[in-house]
């Protein structure tokens, strides 16, 4: 969404030199003709007069500018409270003959003062300054959706924001917050303008075989996946003991739910069946044991219960899903000393990762976009500055600004932790430092669309929603950052 913002930031030194050199040209325009009897109709001397105002409103409003973008807000201000003084003396007096405007020695305050044709004059700067030109600077203005509630999982994003690096690439970007109930492709795709989201690549491939919207992935933050599925140490020795289990999934549609799906399937176990946390609580344990038979059983669960891990600790459920810089480490944390086992990593079960969270845009062909372009070389800066081990207390406290803003005290003390910690989990476990950060490849994404097509019915997927067009990224965007 391209929309006029006066900002002369950005601007040429030759239009700062025609401004210094334009009161000038025009005060001798004014004296000639001042000096001449073409003002002397009061219909041509007002217009004359409101064009004066106006081009002196303007060159002033563009001066302020360049200071402040507060100072040009009181000027604002002022000139509203000087129009509500005089635009009566302006509309009576329109008709009547008026005396000459004082020197260029008074000052432009005082023109504006005496001018009786000043309500003309401000409508008409006003239609000026709201209508784009290409001398005037023009802000971008980007809207970026994440896939879940505000943490360390999106750093590199609050840095590029605080840092100034966003709007180093003249892009004022808006964070959306996501959530249970936020999927970032739904408000990518009903946003006006630019707009970007964090999501999950086989989402993304879902999401373009099913909507009218497509979906183009511009670059990636973790080169393998942190979502992760775990068990109590002793309880998962071998792959057939994960037969008759249950697993805490939320909706089965998730990414955590999509990849665990497909990850059963490909080591034997066939589609989960799913049962709501209501029905399965009822049920006795000989009860549940008949449920499951042969299958693993996905128990749905608030996303409440799900942040909580409450029916991992009492039981419930054998099995629980989420990300190893999350909900992993608070396990681990809560159950000392109880071993947990990281299911992903058992050498009895096949794992082949996919890629994290993804970095996407509306629209097939980003790779003309500039404003994708910008906006992707900015977010790289700030998750490089974000990963640096040197720089870490600085981002965690970017960080906490976004995710607790109003916590003190132990608990401020103990949410700083935790984001430490998941950062410190994210940037040692998932980012790949022989690969370049936010880089993608053609065989990644052609292997993670055969895995889908090959399962498709374990996780849920109509297969019609599949197909080679589905699969949209753009790995070239990457290289035209500096």
């Amino acid at each position: 969404m391209n929309e006029p913002f006066i900002s002369l930031s950005h601007a040429p030194w030759w239009f700062f030199s025609l401004l210094l050199a334009f009161p000038a040209g025009m005060e001798a325009l004014y004296a000639w003709v001042d000096s001449s009897r073409i003002t002397n109709h009061w219909l041509v001397s007002s217009i004359w007069r409101m064009f004066r105002t106006a081009v002196q409103t303007a060159v002033l409003v563009s001066v302020l500018n360049v200071f402040s973008q507060v100072i040009l807000a009181v000027f604002v201000a002022v000139i509203a409270a000087l129009f509500g003084r005089y635009a009566v003396v302006a509309v009576v007096d329109s008709g009547k003959e008026t005396t000459k405007l004082s020197s260029i020695e008074t000052g432009l305050l005082s023109r504006w003062y005496k001018s009786k044709v000043y309500l003309p004059s401000v409508v008409f700067v006003t239609l000026i300054l709201l209508v784009p030109g290409p001398i005037l600077d023009r802000w971008d203005y980007v809207s970026l959706t994440l896939k879940w509630k505000h943490q360390a999982q999106f750093a590199g994003f609050y840095v590029a924001h605080r840092e100034g690096l966003y709007a180093a690439k003249n892009l004022k970007v808006k964070i959306v917050e996501g959530g249970p109930e936020q999927n970032p492709f739904e408000y990518v795709q009903s946003a006006n303008g630019n707009a970007f989201g964090v999501g999950d690549p086989m989402e993304l491939i879902v999401q373009n075989g099913r909507s009218l919207a497509k979906f183009t992935a511009i670059g990636v933050v973790f080169q393998k996946s942190p979502a992760v599925w775990f068990a109590r140490e002793g309880e998962i020795l071998k792959k057939e003991d994960l037969r008759g289990k249950s697993i805490a999934v939320s909706t089965g549609i998730t990414n955590v739910d999509r990849e665990l799906s497909l990850w059963l399937a490909e080591n034997g176990f066939g589609a989960m069946k799913y049962v709501s946390s209501e029905d399965w609580l009822k049920l006795t344990e000989k009860q549940k044991r008949e449920k499951a038979g042969t299958s693993v059983v996905g128990v749905k669960l608030r996303r409440a219960d799900l942040d909580s891990i409450l029916h991992f600790l009492a039981r419930n459920v054998d099995i629980w899903s989420g990300y190893a810089s999350n909900e992993l480490r608070r396990a681990r944390e809560t159950l000392k000393p109880i071993d947990l086992i990281n299911l992903r990593e058992a050498a009895f079960l096949q794992d082949t990762p996919i890629y994290g969270d993804v970095v996407f845009m509306k629209g097939e062909s980003p790779i003309n976009d500039d404003v994708a372009q910008r906006f992707l070389c900015a977010t790289i800066e700030g998750w490089t500055k974000a990963l640096n081990k040197n720089d870490e207390a600085e981002v965690i406290d970017v960080v906490m600004e976004w995710a607790a803003p109003l916590l003190t005290g132990f608990e401020r003390k103990e949410e700083h932790r935790r984001q430490r910690d998941m950062l410190r989990d994210l940037r040692e476990e998932f980012v790949v430092d022989q690969i370049t950060f936010g880089s993608m490849k053609k065989d990644k994404w052609d292997d993670i669309f055969k895995r889908m097509s090959a399962h498709h019915v374990e996780i849920g997927i109509d297969k019609r929603d599949l197909n080679a067009s589905t699969v949209r990224f753009d790995a070239d965007l990457l290289t035209k950052c500096e």
